[in-house]
């Protein structure tokens, strides 16, 4: 695989107009967000990979709706990628943990994937965003942390077994 190094972002965004503006996105998440991101040359997707700071949870469309609800009256939603051709929702938590069995299965039996270290997950590109591909439901906000993985769990669990709020 191809990966663009961030050295190299800069350079290339301003030779190679088909990847400047994906190169530019690239920077962005990392040098304003702090995210460990890398651009795939192929594809021309720019990856996420999750471990350290930053963790990922992936739900069925309906039930990041209800999440992110939730989330938002405890003040706590975070970034939200919508990835419309799998009707899922990932969201950006803070550190990775461990989940213990009983969660694991209450995930599983919703759908719910909770990625592990090392996992790379696609980020939304202004191609992607254009063709309604993959887009942010809730952007990133600079300076602004990432939600405690076990919170948003706890919401997922929460809105399997409660059904939609009001």
């Amino acid at each position: 695989m191809a990966v663009a190094t961030l050295d190299d972002l800069d350079q290339l965004a301003g030779r190679e107009p088909k990847f400047g503006p994906t190169a530019q996105r690239c920077s962005q998440y990392y040098n304003d967000h702090g995210l460990p991101v890398a651009l795939d040359f192929p594809s021309r997707c720019i990856f996420l990979t999750v471990g350290g700071l930053v963790g990922a949870i992936t739900t069925p469309a309906p039930i990041g709706t209800n999440v992110l609800r939730r989330l938002d009256i405890a003040m706590s939603g975070g970034p939200v990628v919508i990835d419309s051709g799998r009707k899922r929702w990932i969201f950006l938590t803070g550190s990775p943990r461990s989940i213990n069995d009983d969660t694991a299965v209450d995930l599983l039996r919703l759908g719910v994937t909770v990625h592990k270290g090392g996992e790379r997950l696609a980020l939304p590109t202004p191609d992607e965003e254009q063709l309604g591909l993959r887009q942010w439901q809730r952007r990133l906000i600079a300076g602004r942390d990432l939600p405690l993985q076990s919170l948003v769990i706890a919401m997922i669990r929460i809105a399997g077994s409660q059904g939609p709020v009001t």
